[in-house]
């Protein structure tokens, strides 16, 4: 069962990262990213990464994980015209 945080988190990495940024971050904290056929499986990522946030290099992954999701996030909203900047701002929480 996937909590909020878990599907919030995915829908994140999932709009925010490229399959291949995604792939190297998580083999910078040598972090299991599962596929589901040819794209990352983001709900599997987030639920393993909640479900043992103090296991390994978790908690210094999803640090990096949302600084950068934060980042990213922002310069969208910057970017973005009226009714995508607010799907970003949506975000941020």
């Amino acid at each position: 069962m996937y909590t909020e945080s878990t599907k919030t988190l995915a829908d994140a990495v999932n709009e925010y990262f490229s399959p291949y940024e995604l792939e190297e971050l998580c083999g910078q904290y040598d972090i299991e990213l599962k596929y589901s056929g040819t794209a990352p499986n983001h709900l599997e990522l987030a639920k393993n990464l909640l479900a043992h946030i103090n296991t390994g290099q978790n908690r210094r992954f999803l640090k990096a994980l949302l600084s950068d999701l934060l980042i990213r996030c922002n310069n969208r909203i910057e970017n973005a015209d009226r009714e995508d900047s607010l799907y970003h701002q949506q975000m941020i929480p």
